[in-house]
């Protein structure tokens, strides 16, 4: 079994879907199979060219490797940590790294939705309401 993931881009090169090899967030989808019995051998990246003039497709397989699928059970563990610290201190950090995939994954991208609401302005509470927030929901795996 593998994970099939879509990615459009206006690049694909080997460099474009080699930044995938490490995907926290394939890697999070193969974990949360395994820990329900569904074992996956790794993930078909499919990256598709948005052009009007190119309809170019590529296709490269990662495999996974047991320890990457314990290596994020431990750094999911961590961030979650994090933030269920943060809650108890009502001290919310802003993650500066994270604000652009170039700072965070080392390819370039688009910035991080919630950009200006962390250096627009001191507090970024004062720039809450500009947000639409939704109700805290448990995670399912249908």
């Amino acid at each position: 079994r593998w994970i099939v993931e879509y990615k459009t881009s206006r690049e694909l090169s080997g460099r474009f879907l080699l930044s995938f090899e490490t995907s926290i967030q394939l890697l999070s989808y193969a974990l949360a199979l395994a820990k329900n019995g569904i074992l996956v051998n790794g993930a078909y990246v499919v990256g598709m060219r948005v052009s009007n003039k190119n309809a170019e497709t590529a296709i490269h397989p990662i495999t996974f490797q047991p320890h990457q699928l314990e290596d994020t059970a431990l750094w999911l563990q961590h961030k979650t940590a994090q933030l269920l610290a943060a809650e108890e201190k009502g001290v919310f950090l802003k993650d500066l790294s994270g604000c652009h995939p170039y700072s965070t994954f080392g390819s370039h991208g688009y910035p991080c939705d919630f950009c200006h609401l962390c250096h627009l302005v001191e507090d970024w509470t004062s720039l809450k309401s500009a947000y639409r927030v939704e109700a805290e929901r448990e995670f399912e795996l249908a």
